[in-house]
């Protein structure tokens, strides 16, 4: 049930809040505890900062993972598969 009340802009949901839970709450109680329960300006700001432009083949941005497999059509991981001019 949860995942039908997700896009609470449109359908029977729309002017109704939700706890974390997916319990219904007041429009009080959400105000009181919105900015503990959603990113804040800071918590974006913060993710911005992490999102730094790897360009060099062979080297993953910091906030990604490793791929498990590292081929592609048998080419190794360091392949220039996109090319950046």
């Amino acid at each position: 049930m949860l995942a039908q009340r997700f896009f609470r802009r449109q359908g029977i949901y729309a002017d109704t809040q939700f706890d974390p839970s997916g319990q219904v709450i007041s429009d009080d109680v959400f105000a009181k505890n919105v900015a503990s329960w959603l990113p804040t300006d800071a918590d974006r700001a913060y993710v911005k900062s992490l999102m730094k432009p790897v360009y060099e083949p062979g080297k993953i941005a910091q906030y990604m993972a490793p791929p498990k497999r590292t081929a592609v059509d048998g080419k190794p991981f360091e392949f220039e598969f996109v090319r950046v001019d």
